[in-house]
């Protein structure tokens, strides 16, 4: 039986077994290791599955995990959390949870390679002191024989005991073993490495999904796959190998923005992202709108920051892993914040396709003026409304701020050509001849689907969000505040009557 049948169905795929033990059987961690340091090691995490550890894994952005592959198969990401910034198992540091995950497309059990998955954080993690994000190896890289190299994590600090995790981080250097010498305790591919099997130090079973690194440059070159050693001389661990499928890890921890739509708001960006779902780009959340903040709340406070950074000189820029992050779950973006950061998403991803929706100046000073101007500095009523209650538009509001003070120089009808003349113009001038599209509004399916080399739609363009609509819209949304807000003082017009009366009452009976 080869190295994976024996070591990685007896103790990587225990978790998967009708009977399979307590969680407490299955998260032994480093053996003989020493005590880390807070901020030692700043990329590495500490899982938990309903409160009890659960493998480890390795922060690769913001929003980002790296870990096992068999490690992820059978949790739901509501039941998982990840700390982050602490050398305790339980304590300190920060917190997150589990969105979703992605395995591997061409992991299975039984067979073990491509043992590696990512997941997704509902709440980003910041970079801090205590806090990095880890750095993988590039594609095709394979470590040579004897490479210093290191692990860590909690739990067992003597191989062949009761599982006892330790609450505090710890690590230990191993060397990384040839697959000649590896092939002695059964066949391995390209697509694992060894390492270990000397002192009685390295990982345990159980330790899956941590990271082991280059110990000089701090490259992740791999991530605890299986072992039967624990650390016993002369039995090495095995590990996936990430400099086979380091490019897959990396795509996968990120949006992958494929296309960016940099032209500003009024010109047809809404029509665009339904056109771009239509075409297939449409992984998980889609494309990036404005219109998608109302649905997603939790990404507006880094939105804000960005802005704040950019605009207002407050606090650092989002660097390209945090951006990465941010937009992790979207295949394209456009309107208003994309136009905002021309510069950064550019620089971001430098290979996606841009594509520029424009329409004449006049065309589009009108129906801003006609639109979102109006709605922003003459509806007081429905401005006042959002802000007081808190509702999905009031929490962006400094969004839109920004936009009107900073961009358009808080005089739009002054400034408005101009700005966005002077923005199209840069776009154009920015972006890769090769890998750029002006499209008009009105130009319709067939320069689109060329120039993303797909087929065209037996559909009609979108028509959304036109100005016709948007000012029913809008119009409507006024009236249904201003009835809320009617019934509210009927009901408590009431109330106050009464309330006068009883304290006129009391003001006579007291000589008040």
């Amino acid at each position: 039986m080869t190295f994976i049948n024996t070591l990685f169905l007896a103790v990587a795929f225990a978790p998967f077994n009708l009977a399979a033990p307590s969680l407490s059987k299955i998260n032994s961690r480093v053996a003989g290791g020493d005590l880390a340091q807070l901020g030692e090691f700043p990329f590495l995490v500490a899982p938990e599955l309903n409160g009890e550890q659960w493998c480890t894994g390795t922060l690769l952005n913001a929003y980002t995990v790296l870990t096992a592959g068999h490690c992820t198969i059978t949790i739901r990401p509501e039941n998982v959390t990840v700390r982050a910034g602490s050398t305790q198992l339980h304590s300190g540091g920060i917190v997150s949870h589990i969105t979703e995950f992605k395995i591997h497309p061409l992991y299975r059990p039984t067979v073990g390679q491509y043992d590696v998955a990512v997941w997704h954080l509902g709440v980003p993690i910041q970079l801090s002191e205590t806090i990095s994000y880890g750095k993988l190896v590039a594609q095709g890289y394979d470590p040579p024989e004897g490479l210093k190299a290191t692990v860590a994590g909690w739990g067992n600090t003597i191989p062949d005991q009761p599982v006892q995790g330790s609450e505090e981080l710890r690590w230990t250097n191993v060397p990384i073993v040839s697959r000649q010498e590896c092939n002695r305790y059964g066949q391995t591919t390209a697509n694992e490495l060894c390492a270990g099997g000397e002192e009685g130090k390295g990982s345990c079973p159980g330790d899956s999904g941590g990271p082991i690194w280059n110990a000089e440059t701090g490259e992740v070159m791999g991530t605890v796959h299986a072992g039967g050693g624990c650390g016993e001389i002369g039995v090495p661990i095995l590990y996936t190998n990430l400099g086979t499928m380091s490019d897959w890890s990396t795509r996968s921890d990120q949006a992958g923005m494929e296309v960016l739509v940099l032209g500003l708001c009024r010109t047809g960006t809404n029509a665009m992202k339904t056109a771009l779902e239509e075409l297939g780009y449409d992984r998980g959340k889609g494309v990036f709108h404005m219109f998608t903040l109302f649905e997603d709340l939790s990404e507006i406070e880094t939105w804000n920051r960005a802005l704040d950074a950019k605009y207002k000189g407050i606090g650092s820029p989002l660097s390209e892993d945090e951006w990465k992050g941010l937009l992790q779950d979207y295949s394209a973006g456009t309107d208003l914040l994309c136009a905002i950061f021309v510069d950064e998403l550019i620089a971001t991803y430098p290979d996606a396709k841009i594509i520029l929706t424009t329409r004449s100046a006049d065309s589009w000073y009108r129906s801003v003026m006609s639109t979102i101007y109006p709605a922003r500095h003459h509806g007081f009523v429905y401005t006042t409304y959002h802000k007081l209650f808190k509702t999905r538009y009031g929490l962006t509001e400094k969004m839109f701020n920004i936009f009107w003070e900073y961009f358009f120089y808080d005089n739009f009808p002054k400034f408005g050509k101009q700005v966005y003349n002077a923005h199209n113009k840069y776009v154009r001038a920015i972006a890769h001849p090769d890998r750029f599209l002006e499209f008009e509004v009105g130009d319709g399916w067939e320069p689109l689907c060329e120039f993303l080399k797909k087929d065209v739609p037996e559909k009609p363009w979108p028509k959304i969000n036109d100005t016709a609509t948007f000012q029913k819209n809008f119009s409507q949304k006024q009236k249904r505040i201003l009835s809320i807000a009617l019934d509210a003082s009927l009901a408590v017009l009431p109330v106050l009557a009464i309330a006068s009366w009883k304290w006129t009452t009391i003001k006579k009976v007291t000589n008040w």
